[in-house]
């Protein structure tokens, strides 16, 4: 992924937005994802089948999800949202940051505070919302969260079977 890709979720409540990627994720050089007409109850999932690789000073925004590792270049961020690799490591250069703050994106000088409101981290993770008090997990997003995970260990299970035949 190159430039930038804009999600429009069109001012919407409980919109989710699912890429599935069979192999790998790669984003060049300040590349950047745009969120707009998103609300607090919104979200953004990235299944990627092997590894993902944010370029250099990559505005991210969504919770990857990888069977293997994850890299962050240098002041690539990911913003609103979280990066788990299932069987290896999320790995960080410099000057990286995963914040599920959906205002603040890393730059080349310093953290920004012009993102876009928070589109579904908080009830991904729980935490509190400044505005209502703590926030639980919705039972959507983990419903969801247990089809990505459900889904990276059949694929996990297809290749420990292709291995012992």
């Amino acid at each position: 992924m190159d430039g930038a890709l804009t999600l429009d979720f069109n001012n919407e409540s409980n919109a989710i937005f699912v890429f599935q990627i069979a192999t790998t994720l790669t984003t060049g050089s300040s590349a950047s994802i745009h969120v707009i007409g998103a609300n607090s109850t919104d979200a953004v999932y990235w299944q990627v089948g092997t590894s993902a690789t944010l370029g250099s000073s990559t505005a991210f925004a969504g919770n990857i999800l990888a069977l293997h590792a994850i890299t962050l270049d240098p002041f690539a961020s990911i913003g609103c949202g979280r990066a788990f690799a299932y069987t290896d490591s999320v790995t960080m250069a410099d000057r990286n940051f995963i914040s599920n703050d959906c205002s603040s994106y890393n730059t080349a000088t310093g953290h920004s505070l012009t993102g876009s409101n928070d589109f579904g981290s908080l009830g991904f993770s729980g935490g509190t919302d400044p505005t209502t008090g703590p926030v639980n997990p919705e039972p959507s997003t983990l419903v969801l969260l247990g089809i990505g995970v459900a889904c990276l260990a059949g694929t996990i299970g297809k290749a420990v079977e292709r291995a012992e035949a």
